[in-house]
């Protein structure tokens, strides 16, 4: 009698069977693009990676010119630059000594 309380046609199990392997293959989709999302991401952090290495040694670069060219200038002119600094320092003091 149990048999006759569950009476689902066959097409009925064609049916939930095609709906289940439906949801396998989106169930596959979806871990393929997962796989393919990280795939992308690891590419794109190695290009920013290099672009950021590339900046930073263009910015080292363009300091390390900074800075030679401030210590020669410092060495041609020594008296200038200690007067400069000693007028800095005293423009500093007023300013933080003004009440």
């Amino acid at each position: 009698m149990k048999a006759n309380n569950y009476n689902i046609s066959e097409k009925s199990l064609e049916e939930i069977q095609a709906i289940k392997d439906d949801m396998k293959d989106i169930a596959k989709r979806v871990g393929n693009l997962k796989d393919d999302a990280l795939t992308l991401l690891y590419e794109n952090s190695g290009e920013l990676m290099s672009d950021m290495a590339h900046v930073k040694d263009k910015i080292t670069g363009r300091m390390n010119t900074n800075l030679c060219g401030l210590s020669s200038s410092i060495e041609k002119n020594p008296l200038k630059s200690v007067a400069c600094c000693f007028g800095a320092g005293v423009i500093l003091a007023m300013l933080f000594l003004k009440k």
